[in-house]
């Protein structure tokens, strides 16, 4: 069997860095980890390949069985114009990742087979489903799975090369319960987590590769502090066998600032870069959406505290939480220029499907149903909510405002070298003369800043390359690292984002209290859908129940009448038997019977004749007066005889004729009750396989509600006040 798995084409963001692949050589930032493991957990009879539309085309017409496809809410639009293209060719399509447990509603009947959940147990029972030929349309996987089942990815399907990193999973979940994030609604606040051998399986896999970055996906890296150092331990030692180790990225809380030994632990790892969500400078709105973990310290000090062991602090900013108004702009940048934090990936907040935020802003009708569903991109200008103490094209203009400040020629390079003065240690990593590769990067970097006519460019580039030679020449690479990525960032604020202001209609669609209104009013609509959506729901399931119990007894009465008209044909069967052979005696009896009378008549007829004969001749002419007479009487009997013999004869064969009449009229009836008889079984047949499709439909159903039922209970345990956070599970 021939498995095609595609990842679809992200939309250019902030995060893909597609402007500067001419200067860093790669074409996409990390590859399709997700495709790798599901094709490590198929068997090996199967032929598995990778294609991954951000770096090559899709071959529509690839000779496949099955066509697996994955994404995210961003990508929906993509994914489903790849699905319908191939589902017009014949092709099985299946559809997994976040996209499905986020918009499950959205993603029916846009595929064959939809994927719910986390797929490590749901795919290989899809495979034997699917090799049976009896496969279902929906796999729901509602409780977590043990990442110790989780395989080594097949990363030499991945094409890594073209990478900027490898990309591999240590852990899934998060300790927090920040409101507008759906990590803990996809996989869960309990952080489970690989054996370590485990994931030095999978660093060994990726080293045979020759790639030299690796980048950790968790969600938070650190969200079991225990588990992450004996995981940084193991990789200390694991870069020792490397000719040149791995430099890593990984993604954290920051309570990292507040453990002295994970830090030293990263540093010795060589963790070049952590992604930390910070959001804000703005307690009020930290509190407002439940990250707690950002309120109860200095995030000043502590990304400062982080730089100083040579790990980028790169950041996740939002703006318009409820308590953010139109000063908010200001006090992010004041922020991040203050922090020196080159990479602040700064976003306008949106609700994602399924969080506590979008179940919040549904109950308050502050949902826009007039925004893109599937495209939650926050570093775009789509918004999905209704701001409360700003209006929508106020956040829009200010988010517009705020990161073309961030990404200015002069803004950017201050928070570069003030990154770079922070890095207070030398790489713990020895020093590796360049690869060639690197030469070409750097050879293509001075090209592009320095031979060009726009003074700010130039300018920009000599003065950080200027700090980095005479301050910092150990961090030569990072500085380099810096300013590639930020061809990307300046073009994609400067240049992207004013040809998307150019054709949207969200900042100036309509008055704006008359829009609010109308979405204010579309938004109850919408509940009130929902709702009935429930109640169609529940009356479904009690028809369904009533159903099956009708469904029961039909089947079981069916095969009652079944057996009472098969039994009534075979007792109609036996008389018509007996009926044809009394009818084959009457006929034969009643043949002899005439044949009997006619010989009698015609002896009688002969002794007439002979005495005739004898009294002409014994009276002689005495006789001949009486000769005419008796001829007559003669002829007369002949006559008679003759007519008896044709009227038996004749109801002979009447009765004969009768005798086939009824005989196929019985035969008839004979077939035309074996037919209801067959015709009774195959209703009977139908009834069970409607039951049996019915029971799994149920099943599937029971499955998705007992997984949302975990999701609730989990939601209502962080709101109750008799089940307070456990403070072993709180940040810093």
């Amino acid at each position: 069997m021939n498995i095609y798995l595609i990842k679809p084409k992200f939309p250019v963001t902030y995060w893909g860095f597609e402007y500067s692949n001419d200067l860093s050589g790669v074409t996409y930032t990390s590859g399709p980890l997700g495709l790798a493991t599901i094709a490590a957990l198929t068997p090996p009879e199967h032929q598995v390949e990778i294609c991954d539309e951000n770096i090559e085309p899709i071959d529509y017409g690839k000779p496949c069985d099955i066509v697996g496809l994955t994404g995210y809410l961003m990508q929906g639009p993509q994914i489903f114009r790849i699905a319908e293209e191939f589902r017009k060719r014949g092709k099985l399509v299946v559809l997994g990742g976040p996209i499905t447990g986020l918009n499950l509603e959205g993603c029916r009947g846009k595929v064959d087979v939809i994927f719910v959940g986390e797929a490590e147990y749901t795919w290989k029972q899809f495979l034997e489903d699917y090799q049976r030929g009896d496969y279902k349309t929906e796999y729901t996987q509602c409780e977590p799975i043990n990442m110790e089942d989780s395989p080594v990815p097949r990363v030499d399907l991945m094409k890594l090369k073209k990478y900027v990193h490898a990309t591999l999973q240590t852990t899934r979940g998060c300790p927090f319960g920040c409101e507008f994030c759906d990590i803990v609604v996809l996989f869960g606040r309990k952080v489970r987590f690989k054996k370590v051998a485990q994931v030095m399986a999978e660093l060994e896999a990726v080293a045979k590769e020759n790639v030299e970055s690796v980048f950790f996906t968790d969600d938070n890296f650190i969200g079991n502090k225990a588990y992450a150092k004996e995981l940084l331990t193991a990789i200390i030692e694991f870069n020792k066998t490397l000719t040149t180790p791995f430099d890593y990225m990984t993604q954290v809380s920051i309570n990292l600032a507040k453990d002295d030994e994970l830090l030293e632990l990263m540093y010795q790892a060589n963790f070049r870069k952590v992604f930390i969500g910070i959001e804000t400078p703005r307690k009020a709105s930290l509190q407002e959406v439940n990250k707690g973990q950002n309120v109860r310290t200095d995030l000043l000090a502590d990304v400062r505290k982080i730089q100083s062991y040579n790990i980028t602090v790169s950041a996740g900013m939002i703006v318009g939480f409820d308590h953010d108004d139109e000063k908010i702009f200001q006090e992010q940048l004041d922020f991040i220029m203050e922090a020196n934090i080159p990479w602040a990936m700064t976003g306008i907040l949106q609700a994602v499907p399924e969080t506590p935020l979008y179940k919040r802003l549904q109950r308050e009708n502050r949902l826009d149903v007039s925004a893109e569903y599937f495209e939650v991109d926050n570093t775009a200008l789509d918004v999905n909510i209704v701001p409360k103490n700003m209006t929508k094209q106020q956040l829009v203009n200010g988010y517009h405002w705020l990161v073309k400040q961030l990404y200015s020629y002069e803004n950017y390079a201050k928070r570069v070298i003030g990154a770079l003065q922070q890095f207070e240690r030398r790489s713990s990593v020895p020093f590796h003369f360049p690869t060639r590769w690197q030469l070409k990067v750097v050879w293509k970097t001075f090209r592009y800043y320095l031979f060009t006519l726009d003074r700010q460019r130039r300018k920009f580039f000599l003065k950080i390359l200027a700090y980095t030679v005479k301050h910092r020449p150990y961090m030569f690479v990072e500085a380099m690292t810096y300013i590639v990525s930020f061809k990307h960032l300046r073009h994609y604020t400067y240049e992207h984002l004013e040809r998307i202001l150019q054709h949207k209609d969200a900042v100036s669609v309509a008055p704006e209290p008359a829009l609010i209104e109308v979405k204010r009013r579309l938004t109850a609509a919408y509940d009130e859908l929902r709702k009935h959506a429930a109640h169609v729901s529940t009356q479904a399931a009690i028809a369904y129940d009533e159903l099956k119990e009708y469904a029961t007894h039909v089947s079981k009465q069916a095969v009652e009448e079944y057996d009472e008209v098969r039994k009534h044909a075979a007792t109609l069967s036996k008389q018509a038997a007996t009926a044809y052979d009394e009818l084959k005696d009457q006929a034969g009896h009643i043949g002899k019977h005439a044949a009997e009378e006619y010989e009698e008549l015609r002896e009688q007829a002969l002794a007439a004749r002979k005495q005739a004969s004898a009294a002409y001749e014994e009276f002689g002419k005495y006789a001949a007066g009486f000769s005419q007479q008796t001829t007559q009487h003669y002829e007369e009997l002949r006559e008679l005889a003759a007519v008896k013999s044709e009227q038996a004869h004749a109801t002979y064969r009447e009765l004969c004729r009768q005798l086939v009449v009824i005989s196929e009229q019985m035969t008839a009836l004979y077939e035309e009750l074996g037919t209801q008889a067959a015709a009774m079984k195959t209703r009977a047949a139908g009834i069970n396989t409607r039951i049996e499709e019915l029971y799994r439909d149920l099943e599937e159903q029971a499955n998705t509600l007992s997984r949302k039922s975990s999701l609730l209970l989990e939601d209502l345990k962080k709101h109750l006040p008799e089940f307070p956070a456990s403070p072993f599970s709180q940040k810093g």
